[in-house]
């Protein structure tokens, strides 16, 4: 069944849902109303009859069934709320399936100009790789994704992931109800930072055996001598043991407004992580490194989503702060702050240490589920096979994932050995930057656990470096020229160190004539030849090509050409062996109204 019809059915299914669903949600206000005024008028009439205890007993009785009605109020408005945000997933998954990504953050807070390869393959912003997959919903989750792009790991860890990806891939339901429960926290903020600062910061209070005396102590005598002081006490017993209490508040106010301050704003985003973890602890899965990060989920006799939610709780009601009527008696009264700062200085002793492998597994979810939906959108890709040899890529019909398939026009590419130098000569936008950037940013899929956008590929355990989209810096007082020189010199130091990697050079030196040009390029490829680099570099100089009878068995020409019918031009974007025959230039300037020589 295709993609597309997967999410209509869904969609139709979901919309059938969400009808009835609001239907009865529409009905429960009129039957918790009528229930109220039957239950009033029911007890009015006994207690004017003088059946009194049958009317309190009615009374009570009604309003226990009032409240089963609000609870169930409650759920089907939850539910309704699940469903619409369900509805959004999969209509943001069928117009992602049309090019549309605009639902999908491209996290652009992870653009680095500086980066090895990044941004010369759009890996963050707005048309970018991770906007393709991205369907984090956490900050964790977001950065590990980023990570996994920006960072290739060892074979092992993407091997582990690609059997990880593939069960996920096949779990609609569940990756759909994962995101769910993430985007019906939306408004929670993203940071955790203050609550992993508290965590990480020493105890104030729960070492001090004082105040757990107090807490156990003071308060139900205190109760007792404000009670007893109408009757039979004096009344400044219980003014004394106020007095102790705010002396207590008194002094400790700062530590414990501090505390407050960092942990009482995390409320809304403990929760939605929270409901994250319950969604993964439903679920069972087969493949290792799902059952080994769920693992990490279970805590003694509890789950870590049941200690993050009595977490919550505790700093629930430190928020009765806020409300001053009812604070005050409870502060002065209960010794309310401490009873439940030593709650959560306890659960820190407890669990402080386990909250970041919470974290983390529930991050990886999160980008493995990402992977995963990537994967059940474009069911025809592959993962790659992972070589063992020091350098080797090999790809049949590789494509641009960001293009459409429509206009997307795929190719080969084939590095066997280290040394290897693909020399790509070409018209004017006849395909060779995009050619570079198809197999940059397939390895990056292939060492993130993803699939590729080919008919098969394989690579070996390779680092990246590019050199294509050079800019200046008016704030680094730093010229184009002078910014790709740098580049430059970063890229042979790596291979001159014995780094593994590939480096893909897209018209380099265009900041210089067309003489020192050459001569920089060819002495750049002989350089890297000596220290056994390998690569692709794309050019439009057609004189490079000749080295390839100087150096055959580290050079091979190939080239995209452009064929002319008189001024029009026709390309195929299809990467041919040789070196290219056609220019179009002077074509293209002729079109664009400009005159050249001869016209």
């Amino acid at each position: 069944m295709e993609v597309k019809t997967v999410y209509q059915q869904r969609l139709s299914k979901i919309e059938g849902e969400l009808n009835q669903t609001r239907q009865k949600a529409s009905r429960l206000p009129f039957i918790r109303l009528g229930v109220l005024v039957l239950v009033i008028v029911v007890f009015v009439i006994l207690f004017q009859l003088g059946l009194t205890t049958i009317a309190w007993i009615g009374l009570v009785a009604g309003l226990a069934v009032f409240g089963k009605i609000v609870q169930h109020d409650l759920k089907v408005n939850k539910q309704v709320k699940r469903l619409e945000t369900l509805l959004l997933i999969n209509q943001q998954e069928n117009q992602s399936l049309e090019g549309d990504m605009s639902a999908f953050d491209g996290g652009k807070v992870f653009i680095d100009k500086t980066h090895r390869y990044t941004h010369d393959f759009d890996i963050f912003g707005d048309s970018s790789l991770f906007r393709l997959i991205n369907r984090t919903t956490s900050a964790p989750g977001k950065g590990l994704l980023a990570q996994w792009l920006a960072f290739p790991t060892e074979k092992e860890t993407v091997l582990k992931r690609q059997e990880a990806i593939k069960e996920l891939g096949q779990k609609v339901d569940w990756r759909h109800e994962f995101r769910t429960a993430g985007m019906l926290h939306e408004q929670s903020g993203n940071s955790n930072a203050s609550i992993l600062e508290w965590l990480a910061e020493e105890n104030l209070f729960v070492h001090k055996t004082i105040l757990w005396v107090a807490c156990a102590i003071l308060p139900p005598i205190t109760l007792f001598a404000c009670v007893a002081a109408f009757f039979f006490i004096p009344d400044y017993v219980a003014y004394t043991l106020l007095a102790i209490q705010a002396f207590f508040l008194w002094k400790y106010k700062e530590d414990i407004a501090r505390v407050y301050f960092k942990t009482s704003r995390q409320v809304d985003l403990l929760r939605s992580y929270s409901d994250l973890i319950e969604v993964i602890e439903n679920q069972n899965f087969d493949s290792e490194l799902l059952k080994k990060l769920k693992k990490k989920l279970t805590s003694g006799d509890k789950t870590a989503s049941q200690h993050i939610r009595l977490l919550v709780n505790y700093l629930n009601y430190m928020d009765y702060k806020l409300n001053i009527l009812v604070y005050i008696p409870l502060a002065l009264i209960g010794m309310w702050d401490f009873q439940w700062m030593l709650r959560l200085e306890r659960w820190k002793q407890m669990h402080a240490f386990k909250v970041k492998d919470w974290f983390h597994a529930l991050a990886e979810f999160e980008a493995l589920a990402s992977i995963g939906n990537l994967q059940f959108n474009h069911p025809n890709w592959v993962f790659p096979e992972i070589s063992d040899k020091p350098l080797y890529i090999s790809g049949k019909v590789l494509g641009h994932p960001l293009i459409p398939p429509a206009q997307r026009v795929c190719n080969d590419v084939h590095i066997d050995k280290k040394g290897k130098i693909l020399l790509v000569t070409g018209s004017n936008m006849a395909g060779k930057s995009t050619y570079l950037r198809t197999v940059g940013i397939n390895i990056v899929l292939s060492f993130a656990g993803a699939p590729v956008c080919a008919k098969s590929f394989t690579t070996s355990q390779t680092g990246i470096f590019t050199s294509m989209r050079i800019s200046d810096s008016l704030e680094d007082n730093t010229s184009s020229f002078y910014a790709e020189l740098k580049r430059l010199k970063e890229i042979i130091e790596a291979v001159e160190n014995g780094e593994n990697i590939i480096f893909l050079l897209d018209e380099i030196l265009r900041g210089t004539n067309s003489n020192d040009r050459h001569t920089g390029s060819k002495a750049l490829i002989q350089q890297m030849i000596k220290a056994n680099g390998s690569g692709i570099l794309a050019t439009h100089d057609l004189e490079l090509g000749e080295l390839e009878k100087e150096f055959p068995d580290n050079i091979e020409n190939w080239s995209f050409d452009v064929q002319v019918d008189g001024e029009e031009l026709f390309f195929d974007y299809k990467i041919h062996p040789g070196i290219c025959t056609s220019l179009n230039a002077s074509i293209l300037m002729k079109k664009m109204g400009i005159k050249v020589d001869g016209d």
